[in-house]
């Protein structure tokens, strides 16, 4: 296909990612045309105490928080579920142990991505309060708690190219509620996931638990990120434009 003859507004998300696989060079030429220039500075919109993103930080085990001055360092094997002890870790590794080794997948095709997947799961961190509440938000979690164990929150994300800071690293094309059938046998591996994490979360009075998960259409890499829900942040009296919010946090880098 001619570069000049393709259009990438006129494509799905599905369609876009088939062709970007395909051309490289095509792949280089869509993107500078979709997706806008990222914020050099960080967004004047975002919170510079990051407060929100502190007290969502957490040891995996006890469930302390930077936000309380915990100390946390990242499992060495996975570096992404993080603890504030070795004990913690150490109690912990019954349940983490299955997604520590899916963690560690961090090869696409045979090409080395690791790097890609440290800016998305760098991303999913910096915008960690943003994509919970829209997690909340989007499975109307009040009305219903038993969903986040049918259906899970998905977000369309693609490599932004040029960019200098973590939290404008991925572009957000869009959100969507899908159920964890559509997932097949992947779907059921989130599953059992799940079931680990609302049983710790519970410990901690969480009444649920819920995933979002991010994917980077055009690398094909994702980033499940797990969401305890408390009683206090369920509100009968929300009736926002959720999936707007979170775009624009998203894509122009405004962090809490």
């Amino acid at each position: 296909m001619d570069v000049q003859e393709f259009h990438p507004r006129e494509l799905n998300a599905g369609e876009f990612a088939e062709h970007c696989r395909e051309c490289e060079e095509c792949r280089t030429t869509m993107l500078a045309n979709l997706i806008p220039s990222a914020h050099k500075r960080r967004n004047p919109a975002s919170n510079p105490k990051q407060q929100a993103r502190s007290e969502l930080t957490q040891c995996q085990t006890c469930w302390k928080s930077k936000a309380d001055g915990a100390v946390l360092f990242k499992c060495s094997a996975c570096k992404v579920d993080l603890y504030c002890s070795k004990e913690c870790q150490k109690t912990a590794w019954p349940t983490h142990k299955v997604k520590c080794k899916i963690n560690q997948r961090v090869s696409l095709n045979g090409k080395d991505v690791s790097s890609l997947i440290g800016d998305l799961r760098g991303f999913t961190s910096k915008h960690r309060p943003s994509i919970a509440m829209a997690g909340v938000r989007a499975l109307e979690l009040v009305k219903d708690l038993s969903r986040c164990k049918r259906d899970l929150l998905v977000l369309s994300l693609i490599s932004r190219p040029g960019r200098t800071r973590t939290e404008t690293a991925f572009f957000a094309m869009e959100a969507s509620v899908k159920p964890y059938s559509f997932f097949q046998e992947k779907g059921v591996e989130m599953l059992e996931q799940l079931a680990h994490y609302e049983k710790e979360n519970k410990r901690t009075g969480a009444v649920a638990t819920l995933f979002v998960l991010l994917h980077c259409i055009d690398s094909g890499i994702s980033n499940v990120a797990p969401v305890g829900v408390w009683r206090d942040v369920l509100d009968p009296a929300y009736r926002g434009d959720w999936e707007g919010e979170l775009i624009r946090h998203l894509n122009e880098g405004i962090v809490l």
